[in-house]
């Protein structure tokens, strides 16, 4: 039997946040960025430790309660379950904008491919903007697997912890 639970968030999704506060020409608050990170990184934590892959975290699919204080990681349709902690996926599945270089690359992928790709996001809230982008898919590919991704702009007045902490999640060794 299938069951499928589900909590109501009447409080949008951060793309809509991202696109609100790029329209307005404002950026996110520091504090905000933050707690939806720390909120998402324990939802990936406990999926991992249940040896669950997402493979496609991005803000369409991080919902916000309508305070916007709290975010649930949702949307786990092309998620994998792992045989084992050390298992690694294969097939090449997930919004392209947020996927891993391994996984652009063709090579087997793990949990840091989630973490890849929730760095891309962190990214996007801090500067309304992706860290890659391009006219189509291998140039995509291209940039995410041969490029470093700019640090966060210093002007936009974010935290060095912030910045290295991004910087970090976009590695393109996915090693611990």
């Amino acid at each position: 039997m299938l069951c499928i639970v589900m909590q109501y968030l009447d409080g949008g999704d951060l793309h809509r946040v991202v696109d609100g506060a790029r329209q307005l020409g404002r950026q996110l608050d520091e504090v905000d960025i933050w707690r939806w990170f720390l909120q998402v990184a324990s939802a990936l934590q406990y999926l991992h430790k249940e040896r669950v892959l997402h493979r496609d975290v991005k803000p369409a699919n991080i919902f916000l309660t309508s305070a916007g204080r709290h975010a649930v990681l949702g949307d786990l349709g092309i998620a994998k379950i792992l045989p084992s902690v050390e298992a690694r996926a294969l097939t090449q599945i997930g919004t392209p904008a947020y996927l891993a270089p391994e996984v652009w690359q063709g090579r087997r992928y793990g949990y840091a491919a989630d973490i890849y790709s929730l760095g891309c996001t962190v990214y996007e809230l801090a500067e309304l903007r992706m860290p890659f982008t391009a006219e189509n898919r291998g140039l995509l590919a291209a940039q995410v697997c041969r490029k470093n991704s700019k640090p966060i702009e210093a002007r936009l007045g974010y935290s060095p912890e912030l910045t290295r902490i991004v910087q970090l999640m976009l590695s393109k060794d996915p090693r611990p």
